[in-house]
């Protein structure tokens, strides 16, 4: 569908934020939960994004090893939300 493209488009604009040094911790939280809702709205929809992304793996992985605690257990739900769609 024509929505899924769009949230391909927006998923590819926000790995190119991701990769800055300079980005700022609200677009980190940000990005961490837009992430997680995507898989979890769209379930099994999303599975073609996640696949054709690796962006986002090494993003969770920071997110989760963060001293911050509201940020890793966003990113630890965002990680096992979108563990759940890609292991079918």
């Amino acid at each position: 569908p024509k929505s899924l493209f769009l949230i391909y488009d927006e998923l590819t604009n926000i790995s190119f934020v991701l990769c800055s040094d300079n980005r700022d911790d609200s677009v980190t939280r940000a990005a961490i939960g837009v992430l997680g809702d995507v898989a979890d709205t769209l379930g099994l929809s999303a599975l073609p994004l996640f696949q054709s992304s690796v962006f986002y793996k090494d993003f969770l992985d920071e997110c989760i090893s963060s001293d911050d605690e509201q940020l890793k257990d966003t990113a630890e739900w965002a990680k096992l939300t979108i563990k759940r769609i890609t292991a079918n």
